[in-house]
């Protein structure tokens, strides 16, 4: 078997031993506890209230999950030196990576699954599968990103920190360039802020393309948003695991 998918299942029976699938399990139960108090006040229509409040929570929760996760299970490698005794009995540091890089997609993919599970059973039906897609693109970014920045940093809490603060930022892309757009109307001082969001916009992937609860409504996505929303997750894994793999050469030469 190579090794590259030898260092998957090992993540995968890391994630089992942290209680991985239990903790979700008891964040998706929760949150579709709350969903269902939710939509059982709401005046009118209540089903959309349930599932749009199930997905605004499913999702952070399951990037913040993933993030935690991924950060304490690479910094913990790092420090018992399970990372150089793979390298040192031969395993190159690309196989390494990837490797790793695949168990953490394999996570993103049973999270993302798993919550779309649960919108199923709250009654999501429309647009689902487009839904799910977009979830697992961002987890997969997620877990990549905090994949590369574990190894950067090598301690836990900057790492979660750095990923979280990747996460919220992309979410929030969209309402940060309305706001120093309608700023640099009213002032030409503020045109400087609304540069610097366009240029961090520019870098970063917008999360909120990803898919939002309007999508399990009438805000039906066109499969092309979709594509496009899978096309910069490609593009940015890539580039988070190009980024990883020189990290670790300049590290360990």
């Amino acid at each position: 078997m190579p090794a590259a998918l030898v260092i998957a299942r090992y993540v995968l029976r890391e994630g089992r031993r942290a209680h991985l699938p239990a903790l979700a399990l008891l964040l998706a139960a929760v949150t579709a506890a709350g969903a269902v108090f939710v939509g059982s006040l709401a005046p009118i229509d209540g089903e959309r209230a349930r599932l749009v409040t199930a997905a605004a929570f499913l999702r952070p929760l399951g990037a913040i999950l993933l993030i935690l996760h991924v950060a304490a299970m690479t910094v913990a490698e790092m420090r018992e030196q399970r990372l150089a005794m793979l390298l040192a009995c031969g395993t190159g540091r690309a196989s390494l990576l990837l490797g790793k890089a695949l168990g953490i997609l394999a996570w993103a993919a049973l999270f993302a699954l798993g919550a779309g599970a649960t919108l199923a059973l709250l009654g999501a039906r429309a647009n689902l599968a487009a839904w799910t897609l977009g979830l697992y693109a961002q987890l997969a970014l997620l877990g990549l990103f905090t994949l590369a920045a574990a190894l950067a940093l090598r301690r836990v809490t900057p790492a979660a920190l750095a990923a979280l603060a990747f996460y919220f930022l992309a979410e929030s892309l969209t309402p940060l360039q309305l706001m120093a757009a309608a700023a640099s109307a009213r002032s030409p001082w503020n045109s400087l802020a609304d540069q610097i969001v366009a240029a961090v916009a520019w870098a970063l992937p917008r999360f909120a393309e990803f898919g939002s609860g309007d999508w399990l409504g009438e805000a039906a996505p066109h499969w092309s948003e979709v594509g496009h929303a899978l096309g910069q997750g490609l593009i940015y894994a890539v580039l988070l695991y190009a980024v990883a793999v020189v990290d670790l050469f300049r590290r360990e030469d």
